[in-house]
């Protein structure tokens, strides 16, 4: 196994002596993973709030200069120095996670090897396949596309088909790898909550006004 995953492991090995419960381990070693990557997450939060504001300026400036690409490259320069943005450290905010999860796939795959039947409370045999967490799962999935994407029509297939994507794997796999991701989803859904509060507290995100 790599570094990332001997360390996981042993922190996974070392939660289990504590709480005697493969189930409550996983959960709180989510827990503890996501408090760690919590400077991270709310840096990409913030990218993404910069890239709904630029997104009028972007598709104006796109459609002004369809014909002329450098003239195209160099407006959105402006917008991007402008609002501070840069796309290359989105990009690193989206795949920086992938080692981690993989990782974390490795390690779980290894727990399974070493031990059958493994009980969360002593009722949710995570080696097997439980149709209420995966609903759970897809049911938790669709809130965060949703929350992630606020509902822009232009992305909804999108998010239809990775929604699908993932849902395929996700009943692949034994609970064990379901309850992860779902203890992951809920954590991210809490997480993107609470930063929204607070950019409106700052008043960074504007709170549309009802119409009359």
């Amino acid at each position: 196994m790599s570094f990332i995953e001997n360390n996981f492991y042993g922190f996974f090995k070392f939660l289990l002596s504590l709480t005697n419960d493969y189930g409550l381990s996983l959960l709180f070693f989510v827990l503890i993973l996501r408090i760690i990557m919590l400077p991270l997450s709310f840096l990409n939060f913030k990218e993404e709030i910069k890239l709904k504001k630029m997104r009028p300026k972007i598709k104006e400036i796109t459609e002004k200069y369809k014909n002329d690409p450098l003239k195209q490259i160099e407006e959105l320069n402006k917008i991007y120095k402008e609002f501070e943005y840069n796309p290359f450290l989105t990009l690193i905010f989206q795949f920086l996670p992938l080692p981690i999860l993989i990782s974390v796939f490795f390690v779980l795959k290894k727990i399974l090897q070493e031990k059958k039947n493994i009980l969360f409370l002593g009722v949710i045999d995570l080696s097997s396949k439980n149709i209420f967490l995966i609903l759970l799962t897809i049911l938790l999935q669709v809130i965060y596309f949703f929350m992630q994407k606020e509902n822009e029509k232009e992305n909804l297939k999108i998010q239809i088909f990775f929604l699908f994507l993932i849902s395929l794997i996700i009943i692949q796999f034994p609970s064990i790898f379901t309850l992860y991701w779902l203890s992951n989803l809920l954590l991210m859904i809490i997480e993107r909550k609470l930063f929204q509060i607070y950019n409106i507290k700052l008043g960074v995100i504007s709170i549309p006004k009802n119409k009359p």
